[in-house]
């Protein structure tokens, strides 16, 4: 009888720090998950406009007239409030509210949403929408790089936030972007 009270004793006394240590770790993980699919749709925003410039290029190469910045730089401002960007249709539009206030929650005009593949997608096709919403919010800007080359090259910056069990958090992702066809 002594050796049970014993037994049950130490198991009382191991059990809630196991059990506190076991959702500390599923807590951090799940953070840490959210912060790398964020980090990677940071990228994914600036390869999408890397994307616009790329297609403007090819026309050009074609005989088209565009220029190798139209769609994020001429007709779009996308500074100093970030432009949402459609994954599905490869355009910027303008923006409008908050996105990098932590303070103050994310407009929901930038909230992504997946697919029924888990693609992140910029559409919620209204109330009966095949889309799912996510944690996630995403702008990008574009802007003059300035200097010697200001109309031969841009800064791209995107930039996600999400809400965690922490508070709001960000991440950015930035990179310039040229006209290298001459």
């Amino acid at each position: 009888m002594v050796e049970m009270l014993v037994a049950v004793s130490l198991i009382l006394l191991v059990l809630p720090n196991a059990v506190s240590v076991a959702i500390r770790a599923i807590t951090v993980s799940s953070y840490q998950k959210n912060q790398m699919i964020a980090t990677y749709l940071a990228e994914e925003g600036q390869e999408l406009v890397r994307g616009i410039r790329d297609s403007n290029v090819l026309r050009r190469l074609k005989g088209d007239t565009v220029d190798w910045n139209s769609g994020f730089i001429s007709g779009v401002v996308c500074s100093p409030t970030a432009c949402k960007i459609d994954v599905l249709a490869g355009t910027l539009t303008a923006g409008g509210g908050n996105l990098e206030i932590l303070s103050s929650p994310p407009d929901i005009s930038y909230r992504l949403y997946t697919d029924k593949n888990g693609f992140y997608v910029k559409d919620s096709s209204g109330t009966n929408s095949p889309y799912t919403p996510t944690i996630f919010y995403r702008g990008v800007y574009v802007t003059s790089a300035g200097g010697s080359h200001s109309g031969d090259q841009v800064l791209v910056r995107s930039v996600v936030v999400w809400d965690t069990i922490f508070g709001r958090r960000k991440v950015a992702s930035s990179g310039f972007l040229t006209f290298w066809l001459q």
